[in-house]
């Protein structure tokens, strides 16, 4: 193959990202252990950076994994945090509340001084 097939059988980053163990772990729902255990047992390639850290382009994950496990994943992770965000909102406003109806009465023992002494 020469250097001008290879050039154009280059794909770029945009299209194909290159993950770190755990990107690529997050995505399929393991452990970056478990990543670098499928690439040592020859499961998936890898390439290591400039810094010396393994990269997986995401098609090769998308190869062992399934592209259709990868958008699973994607989505349960998505929904999941949804209803993160939403219990999160929602206990906030319960704590708003709550310190609104404290704030009320405690007002009263601080607008007449109840609380210091005087003597």
């Amino acid at each position: 193959m020469g250097k001008q097939e290879k050039k154009d059988n280059f794909t770029p980053h945009a299209e194909d990202p290159m993950l770190s163990l755990a990107e690529a772990g997050r995505l399929v729902g393991r452990s970056a252990g478990s990543i670098k255990n499928w690439i040592k047992d020859g499961l998936l390639r890898a390439v290591r950076d400039p810094s010396g850290l393994s990269r997986i382009r995401q098609s090769e994950l998308e190869k062992f994994y399934g592209a259709t496990a990868l958008a699973s994943v994607d989505q349960d992770k998505r929904e999941r945090e949804a209803k993160d965000i939403a219990a999160f909102h929602e206990r906030l406003a319960q704590l708003a509340a709550d310190g609104s109806a404290r704030e009320e009465q405690a007002a009263p023992n601080v607008s007449n001084g109840a609380h210091y002494n005087h003597g």
